[in-house]
């Protein structure tokens, strides 16, 4: 069987980093720490009111970010601080890689503008923890170290004076000093070691004389010891002025930790506050601590008026809870493989009636899991674990203070994960409370740890195959500190591994409760096990020592029954606006209200009997024929209890007054008595249970009551009793002129309107017809069963036994009719529905309603079934957004709900008709949402009388696939118009990679795999798996940037390799007059010019551009480049050759002026004759090396570069 360990998707060999360091700026460490975020909807909040306020024009630039250890506070504040720095990381920027998180967030479009807002300033960010660095010199100066660290110098007197440097623009000047004067070595390498400050000064001597700069050491030395809030307010100033469009950023975190451990104090903050003021919103301080700013104001002791300025400055708090812990664990140590996910999803399908049971824990809110996603998402937890967790470690004053509470849920999953071994055991292996316990609280008192070693003396000796004492009592410990009951059957849930063992584990856990109640480990209390103190046993004991008689407990039993609502209402019932009083006694004689009624009584019978059964029958069997008795015989299964209960209230008077000395004592004895009031409400709960969850008999019928039910059964047994006496008459009658009003009003009025009679309540408060089992509506649906007219109703309903009025006959028509329990014909017109416009002309006269028919309404549906179709049309599948017409209301009848249904069906089918059906593509692409096109189709069809009872029924039978279809539809439509477009760029980005590496002979297989899972997970769920592919994406975009990168440096060597030969040619050609090698010299110059801007190429790719946004080359043009850079390369390997070493054109010899003859400038001058000259070298033979041959070459072009150009060569000689 697979381990737990093979179906999660974390490694687990290491410790998690539970505490974020801010000063890691390491280009993996970010994109670790950017990929582990987990932006959740409270923080995706968080972060919108924090850019909110940054990127506004108020005055008072300071936000204060709170939340206890673990909340994510400094994680959050970290991401916060790089998303306005901003950093690149691999050639993509810090914002670019966040978008992706925002997918699937309710506010993410506002998110980003929020972000892109940030690109409209330069930010200098500074993110220190003030608890963990140097607080010698004080607040000021942690804040200008830390300020130094984020420029790129040193945090001390070095980095001051750099700073100084910068500020006189010299640092350049200093930075090529250094390296001048130190072979080459770059000053950041220099300044690591020891011999940093002789550099430092010898290169700082070249532009300041040696005592100007011992006294500027000095006195940046005595600056930094005096360093206080002007002097930050001053050098901030300093640097603004030479970076006037850089705002700067302070994240100061863990400032309440300080501010204890005195490193701190907040007069540093108010006076470092009062001096930024000054600089106004270009300096932020971005303050955060484990309290809230008020609490961090009212532990200081101080003055408020002391404070004003640190108060103005943090106008803005943000707190960060931790009500979504569960989300991050999920995400970071619970993800699951694909596979694993299929297992547990089959598992919980397979169990998911036991699994629902054992995580249903009472005493808190907890949630119940009840779908294979959340079981899957959790496990090896549940759900409810986390919540327990949470009140185990947090809910209480002492432990959130403890090292317990520090601990923080992220560690105590893991731990337990690590620790209890759990990644070892076998999948469907659950985590249970003890090992919860185990690994949340480490200092358990010596009273506790006692207890847990006796536990396990007396369990363990029996061998139980499941439990353990000390696991016992570790799970009783944490489901009490969580505040969970710890029922045995909490104990056992909260216990169990492995949900099937639960009934063995059960009947384990009840035989191991009892000994250690029996061996006073535990108390038993309330159907609760608690661990128990020595003084708290002995103090039982003498409880245990009281016995009450059972007539004391009797009596306790009648006392409370007399006080409980069942009495009350079982005494009078109103019919005709007056009360008509019952006598109400026990069985025994007892009188409880009105002992002088002789003609109707009801009788309570005791909760102290155990065959129910036999009781009823033996009752019904006295009274069969008694009219006027009505027996209320209450449920025997809380009768044991309640006798045991109000015994134990009487052994809880006894100890009130037994007298006990040490306080300890009495201590004990006040938190039993204390109990005293709880005990009395479970006693009177379980009484008014017994009554209420008893049964009625009356004539020989009995009537099962429940909480839910028995005043209306009570009180129709009053109605039928009173109805025996006076059979069939109505007490009050209705006018005809209500017939008209009762279709026009409002629901709201139909309740009053028929004068508070019972006999009349049609409808309820809210307009709810309720009179189907009115008497008059029996007798007129009953005629109605088959079409019947006015007049005829008005014959047979006017005769006896009823005796109605034509007024009564008419309005409870029109009562029925806006019910919905008749359906009316009228000149041959059908009217269903009060909203047919025509329907109260039935009822305008005694005429019209003569000729109309009536017929009862045999099936409808149900309340509760009208209630859910709107429900379900009105909030979950948000029929009003969707169709535009008004939501349905519980008002509308069963035609008109069924009709709703058909037109959102239709709107629905029309949906993805335009959006998806006839693209083949977006088919395949939107299965789903053409899928669901079959669950829409059979709600289309027009609704008949015939059809509407059944459609609705279908309907809600099938409610889920129809939920679902309209959200998958909807989802698919929101993802079609918000991101499908972006996905597509996206994938056209990675098909030109793809063909970069094809054309340039890279190894594709660096992105193969990548690209493969891209469009794998297109075709197998586009939606779901977007922010996957987004970051596969990402991750191509990544590696060719890498490869750009690469080649891009390996062209910038050849450039430089390059240059350097043609800097030793013109060293070369500098040995000659310069005339003489002109051609040459423009030759290297043109070279040289042609080649320079390849000499540092800084690869930069716009969002998804394969080509190079600071040069326009693509990756294939790099490589041509590369490749033609080394064919010149090896043609200025000859140019030496051509180095002209003797003068070209060498001056005439004077020649003797001819008298009386033509001047030298009258002759033309004679052509010089060639040069024949014989050639002794040949060719090499034999084998020879490359650079042998290059260099005879070279010295043959060396020998003719010395001959005319038409001198004649003999090689035959």
């Amino acid at each position: 069987m697979s381990k737990i360990k093979d179906i999660l998707s974390i490694e687990l060999e290491n410790d998690i980093k539970n505490v974020i360091d801010l000063n890691s700026q390491n280009e993996e460490d970010i994109k670790e720490e950017l990929d582990g975020f987990i932006l959740t909807e409270s923080l995706a909040k968080h972060l919108s009111d924090f850019l909110d306020v940054f990127c506004s024009d108020m005055k008072e630039s300071g936000v204060w970010l709170s939340g206890f250890y673990g909340s994510g506070k400094s994680y959050f504040a970290k991401m916060i601080g790089f998303l306005i720095a901003n950093p690149v990381i691999k050639g993509t920027s810090m914002r670019d890689r966040f978008m992706p998180k925002l997918i699937g967030l309710k506010n993410k479009e506002i998110l980003e503008n929020q972000i892109r807002s940030l690109d409209k300033t330069d930010y200098q960010v500074t993110l220190f923890d003030c608890a963990k660095v140097d607080s010698s010199y004080g607040l000021s100066y942690m804040a200008m170290s830390h300020f130094l660290l984020s420029l790129g110098f040193l945090s001390n007197w070095i980095g001051m004076m750099e700073f100084n440097l910068m500020l006189e623009n010299k640092y350049d000047k200093f930075l090529a000093t250094v390296k001048e004067q130190n072979a080459g070595k770059d000053w950041h390498d220099i300044r690591k070691k020891m011999s940093a400050v002789s550099a430092l000064k010898k290169a700082i001597l070249t532009f300041m004389a040696e005592d100007e700069y011992e006294e500027t050491r000095k006195l940046i030395d005595e600056k930094i010891k005096t360093y206080d809030a002007t002097k930050l307010k001053d050098d901030l100033m300093l640097y603004q002025e030479l970076y006037p469009e850089k705002k700067i950023v302070f994240f100061i975190d863990e400032v309440s930790e300080a501010l204890s451990q005195k490193k701190i104090n907040l007069l540093d903050l108010e006076g470092l506050s009062e001096a930024l003021s000054s600089l106004g919103n270009r300096v932020w301080t971005v303050g955060i601590a484990q309290q809230a700013f008020n609490d961090v104001l009212n532990a200081s002791g101080l003055n408020i008026h002391q404070l004003n300025k640190v108060e103005a400055r943090f106008k803005t708090r943000i707190p960060i809870a931790a009500e979504e812990i569960d989300t991050i664990i999920r995400k970071r140590l619970l993800a699951k493989t694909d596979s694993g996910k299929e297992q547990l999803e089959a598992y919980y399908h397979k169990n998911n009636g036991m699994i629902q049971d054992i995580t249903h824990i009472a005493g808190v809110s907890l949630n119940v899991t009840k779908d294979e996603h959340t079981y899957a998402d959790y496990y090896p937890f549940y759900e409810h674990q986390f919540k327990l967790l949470q009140y185990f470690l947090f809910g209480s004053r002492d432990t959130v203070t403890s090292q317990i509470g520090t601990r923080g849920m992220l560690v105590s999953v893991f731990d337990v994960l690590k620790k209890e071994a759990m990644t070892e055991a076998d999948v469907f292996t659950h985590v249970n409370a003890t090992q919860l316990c185990r690994q949340a609280e480490e200092n358990i008192p010596e009273a506790l740890r006692m207890r847990y070693e006796q536990a396990d003396d007396y369990i363990n000796k029996i061998g139980m195959k499941y439990v353990e004492g000390r696991a016992l009592l570790q799970t009783i410990h944490f489901l009490e500190k969580a505040n969970a009951y710890t029922t045995i059957e909490n104990i056992t849930k909260s216990y169990v591994r492995r949900p099937e063992d639960y009934y063995s584990v059960l009947a384990e856990v009840k035989k191991a409760l009892e000994i250690l109640v029996e061996r006073n480990v535990l108390i038993a209390s309330d159907n609760q096990y608690r661990i128990t103190s020595q003084i708290e046993q002995q103090i039982i004991d003498d409880m245990n020592s009281f016995s009450a008689e059972a007539y004391r407990v009797r009596a306790e039993v009648t006392k409370i029954l007399k006080q409980q609502k069942i009495i009350k209402i079982s005494q009078t019932l109103t019919s005709d606006g007056q009360a008509v009083p019952f006598c109400v006694e026990s069985s025994l004689g007892e009188n409880f209200a009105n002992a002088g009624e002789k003609y109707m009584k009801v009788s309570f019978f005791d909760v102290f009997h155990e065959d129910h059964a036999q009781l009823v029958a033996s009752v019904k069997q006295d009274t069969q024929s008694q009219k006027g008795i009505m027996s209320i015989i209450p449920s025997s299964v809380y009768g044991t209890e309640i006798f045991n209960r109000a015994q134990e209230l009487l052994k809880i008077d006894y100890i009130e007054t037994k007298t006990y000395h040490t306080a300890e004592e009495k201590k004990v004895v006040n938190n039993i008595v204390s109990t005293k009031e709880e005990k009395m409400r479970f006693l009177t709960e379980l009484i008014n249970k017994s009554y209420t969850e008893g049964t009625a008999v009356y004539l020989f019928n009995t009537y099962q009551l429940t909480d839910a039910n028995y005043q209306k059964e009570i009180e129709s047994l009053q109605r039928k009793m009173f109805g025996n006496i006076f059979y069939k008459r109505l007490n009050v009658s209705l006018s005809d002129s209500l017939a008209v009003k009762v279709l026009t009003a409002n629901s709201t009025q139909l309740a009053t309107m028929f004068g508070g009679s019972e006999e009349f309540r049609f409808f309820d408060s809210a307009g709810k017809f309720i009179g189907e089992n009115l008497s008059v509506s029996t007798e007129i649906l009953e005629k109605c069963k088959s079409y019947c007219t006015g007049d005829k109703l008005e014959e047979d309903l006017s005769a006896p036994p009823t005796g109605y009025k034509f007024g009564t006959i008419i309005t409870a028509v029109a009562a029925l009719f806006r019910g919905n329990k008749l359906i009316a014909k009228y000149n041959g017109e059908d009217y269903h529905s009060v909203s047919d416009a025509l329907a109260a002309k039935i009822f305008d006269n005694t005429r019209n309603f003569a000729k109309a028919s009536f017929k009862a309404v045999m099936k409808s549906l149900s309340y509760n079934e009208r209630q859910e179709i709107v429900d379900i049309l009105k909030e979950d599948c948000r029929y009003k957004k969707i169709t535009g017409d008004n939501a349905p209301s519980y008002n509308l009848n069963d035609f008109e709900l069924v009709d709703c249904i058909r037109i959102l069906s239709k709107r629905m089918m029309d949906k993805v008709k335009d959006r998806i059906m006839g693209d083949d593509e977006m088919e395949q692409l939107f299965k789903r949402s053409v899928q669901a096109r079959n669950v829409f189709i059979q709600y289309t069809a027009a609704v008949t009388d015939v059809t509407y009872i059944a459609t609705a029924r279908t309907f809600l039978q099938e409610a889920d696939d129809y939920i679902k279809a309209v959200e998958q539809v909807l989802k698919d439509l929101k993802f079609i118009d918000n991101e499908f477009k972006a996905i597509e760029e996206e994938r056209a980005f990675i098909q030109n990679v793809a063909e970069e590496f094809d054309k340039t002979g890279n190894d594709m297989n660096l992105i193969r795999g990548k690209k493969e899972q891209f469009e794998e997970a297109r075709e197998k769920d586009l939606v779901a798996n977007a922010p996957l592919m987004k970051k596969l994406t990402q991750d191509i975009k990544d590696i060719y940037y890498e490869v750009m990168k690469h080649k891009a440096e390996l062209l910038s060597g050849e450039v430089i390799a390059l240059f350097t030969k043609t800097e030793e040619l013109k060293q070369q050609i500098a040995q000659y007059p310069k005339d003489w090698n002109v051609r040459l010299y423009r030759k290297i110059e043109d070279l040289e010019k042609s080649w320079k801007q390849y000499a540092t190429v800084k690869i930069s790719l716009d969002k998804w551009s394969v080509k190079c946004s600071n040069t326009g080359m693509l990756l294939r043009d790099i490589e041509y480049k590369i490749t033609n850079l080394g064919i010149v390369s090896q043609k200025v390997s000859l140019w030496d050759t051509e180095i002209v070493t003797q003068d070209p054109t060498p001056k005439k010899p004077d020649i003797p002026k001819q008298p009386n003859g033509p001047t030298s400038e009258d002759k033309p001058m004679p052509k010089p004759q060639p040069i024949h000259r014989n050639m002794k070298a040949k060719l090499p033979r034999g084998i020879v090396s490359v650079a042998e041959y290059r260099s005879w070459l070279k010295q043959q072009l060396a020998m003719l570069n010395m001959f005319g150009e038409d001198d004649i060569l003999n090689f035959d000689n």
